[in-house]
């Protein structure tokens, strides 16, 4: 019974982690810009919950490093390569199938917008923590910003996953 409860709250915390992604992702494969529905994000045949930079390359598990993506994709284009080495990161590709692939790069430009949100909202209440009057008030701002800044490294980190040329091994070790 122990080994079954296991098995079951990982897979609740799998699929809680796809959910997340799939909203973060606009309920879109950031590979192929294809939607995917709530009926195929939990359908293994549908939909790969994969590793952006994958684990064999990085050993990298973090939720920066994983999307939810179009499982035919993921498994016959995708396989072992890093986002910008794929045929369709910059323009249009259309693979032996004729299945069409829209550009990933364009897609990365919401995120890119996000990163820069968050970096004004950081260095909003970085202002706000020095304006501070009282303690209680420059705690407070200080706790904001520490927030903002999670999430700015979250983004970042998400980003700097689509947009590296290599992996090094710096980045490797730092995982």
């Amino acid at each position: 019974k122990k080994i079954l409860g296991k098995s079951k709250d990982f897979q609740y915390k799998k699929d809680v982690t796809k959910y997340k992604l799939w909203l973060e992702q606009g309920m879109q494969c950031i590979y192929t810009g294809k939607i995917i529905s709530i009926l195929n994000l939990f359908n293994e045949n549908q939909t790969d919950f994969e590793h952006t930079i994958p684990r064999s390359i990085s050993f990298d598990n973090s939720m920066a490093n994983l999307t939810v993506c179009d499982a035919y994709y993921n498994r016959h284009i995708k396989r072992n390569q890093i986002p910008t080495q794929l045929p369709n990161y910059y323009k249009d590709f259309t693979d032996a199938n004729g299945n069409i692939y829209t550009a990933i790069k364009p897609r990365l430009k919401a995120w890119e917008q996000k990163v820069e949100q968050l970096k004004n909202n950081v260095d909003f209440w970085k202002q706000k923590s020095k304006q501070a009057q009282t303690k209680e008030v420059k705690d407070q701002t200080i706790r904001q910003r520490h927030l903002w800044s999670m999430e700015l490294d979250y983004w970042r980190n998400k980003l700097e996953r689509f947009v590296m040329e290599e992996v090094t091994s710096g980045f490797k070790n730092s995982q």
